[in-house]
This record gives structure tokens, sequence and C-alpha cells, in this order.
């Protein structure tokens, strides 16, 4: 009897230490869940197990400039993210006296992206896409100053703008400019030739029209209109041409100080010519108009005194 109890109690024992040995231990085991799994498409693993979606498009444009070196222009932009991206770039250059005078649009590519920092510090700032536009392909303007003005299209149709200031633009000469707007007067002018006869002056009315003139870069549009006095009479004579005024309907436009007319002390049989500027004149204006192109003072034999002469013209536009 006590030898069929040993006999099961050394069964039961091995069965327990077999037991024992077979449990697997997880102590110290790295924990290698999910090593396998697929990544959606478009993440990027920052760290491990942690998925980040990537920005189809940059937010805006950081950094935006235009450099003059020589005959040329260096362009260059940084987005906010720092890298480099397909799309379309489209540049538009305004001198100060909103002319256009270049405009281009071309594709990039992300891949022509390098690397930019600053000059003086070299201190990095990411990628940047960098070209040059020549001096001879920017047209003249009235300036010398303007602005750039930069929109990035990217693939997805969203429109990134930036702009800046430029110095030094090519532009026209002060002669230059004067030439042509006294070109485009010419051009555009009616001719009307009326001629006023009276007291000691013949007045006509040569052209009108619509003139340009350029004022610290800012084009200033008026109404001109070119006289010739011519003195009849037998003695030094003025023609004040301080109180002509442009009439239309119910409204009277006075002639401006940049007007170009002398006519003070008209020696006899001497023809002065000039023009006459009307400020704020509307646009395209049609039917009739009234103007005077100024007063003369004249000695009445008949009334034993001086009278003031106003020269009016009547004209249709």
């Amino acid at each position: 009897m006590n030898k069929i109890f040993v006999i099961i109690a050394l069964f039961i024992i091995s069965v327990i230490l077999v037991s024992g040995c077979t449990q697997t231990d997880t102590s110290g085991t790295e924990d290698t869940t999910g090593k396998d799994t697929k990544k959606p498409e478009g993440w990027s693993v920052q760290k491990p197990e942690e998925f980040i979606p990537l920005a189809s498009d940059p937010g805006n444009i950081d950094l935006f400039d235009g450099v003059k070196e020589g005959s040329l222009i260096r362009f260059y932009f940084v987005f906010d993210d720092r890298i480099g991206h397909d799309g379309k770039v489209n540049l538009k250059i305004i001198d100060n006296s909103d002319k256009t005078v270049y405009t281009s649009l071309f594709d990039v590519k992300s891949s022509q992206f390098v690397d930019y920092q600053f000059q003086l510090t070299g201190e990095p700032i990411g990628k940047a896409y960098e070209w040059k536009v020549s001096y001879s392909s920017i047209q003249k303007g009235m300036s010398s100053m303007g602005n750039a003005y930069l929109t990035f299209i990217t693939q997805n149709g969203k429109n990134l703008n930036a702009d800046t200031t430029l110095f030094d633009l090519p532009s026209y000469t002060q002669e230059e400019i004067e030439q042509l707007y006294e070109n485009q007067y010419f051009e555009t002018a009616k001719t009307i030739d009326q001629t006023l006869t009276e007291g000691d002056f013949e007045v006509t009315l040569a052209k009108a029209g619509y003139f340009k003139y350029l004022n610290y870069d800012k084009e200033i549009r008026y109404f001109r209109a070119d006289i010739k006095v011519k003195n009849i009479g037998s003695e030094s004579k003025s023609f004040n041409s301080y109180d002509a005024a442009m009439i239309i309907g119910s409204n009277q436009f006075s002639a401006s100080y940049r007007s170009e007319f002398e006519g003070i002390n008209i020696y006899p049989g001497v023809i002065k010519e000039g023009y006459l500027l009307f400020e704020d004149v509307p646009e395209n204006i049609t039917g009739e108009v009234k103007i005077i192109a100024g007063s003369a003072f004249w000695y009445s034999v008949d009334y034993h005194s001086w009278r003031d002469i106003l020269y009016p013209f009547t004209l249709q536009i």
C-alpha cells in the first residue's frame, strides 16, 4: 500500500515539472505588435506607431524678394513649410504709375527648389525656388520704382500670393515721358480751329481733348484746350488766362495752375501759343461744351470806359 502511494506521488510531481518547463517566459521580451502593419498612403512615421498626415499644399508664401544683380533681377520665394512643391508661378511687375511692365507664367517642380540661407548669418531658411529676369525683358515705365506680385498656383488650384518692392526699374527720362504724353494727346485730340476777334485780340481755339500728366509717379488726367492769341491792336496788351473756365451743363471747371500759357504784355502783331488744363473733368464727355479761353481789358471809345472782354467757345465733343 505504501509502495502504491509513493508511485502516485512521484507521477504528480513529474506532471508539475513538465508543465513548468513548457510555459513561455515573457519577461524582457520586445513587443513586436504592429511592426508589419501597413502604413496608410500619404502618411509618415514620426515616432513608433504615431502617424501624422502630410499637408498637400503649403499654407502660404513665407518669403519673397527680388534682388538686383547687374542687368538681372534674381527672384526667390520660400513656403512656410520650408519644402518645395509642384505648381505654377505667375509674376507681374507694376511700376508706381500703375503701368504693367512685365508678366510671366511658368511651371515649377518640387525638385527645383534648392537649399537657401541668409547671406549675413548663414542661417538656413529651407528650400527656395530661384529664377532670374533680365532687364531687357522689362518694359520701360513711367517710374523707376514699383512692385513685383507673385501668385503660386498649387496642383490643387489654391492661390498663394506675395509681393515685394522693387527699385531702379527701367524707366523713361522726364523728357521722354513728356513727349509720350504729348504724342498721345495729338493722336486723340479733336481739331476745333474756331477764332474769336474782339477788342485788341484774335483768339483761336485750335484743339481740345484729354491729356495726361505725371506727378510724383502718378498719372493725372486733364482736359486740355490749345489756344493761340494774337495782339491785333497798336499797343502792348495782356491776355488773362487765369479766369479761363470749362462749362458742361450746370458744372464749371477751373483752369489748373499747370496750364502752359503766358499772356502778359503781348506786343502788337505777336502770337502767343499754349494750352489750358481743366481739372476733374468727367471722362468721355459728350455733347455741347463751352470753353472760356480767358479775358482782356479793352477801352471802349463809345462808352469812354474800360471793360472786360471774355472769349467763349462753344463746341461739340
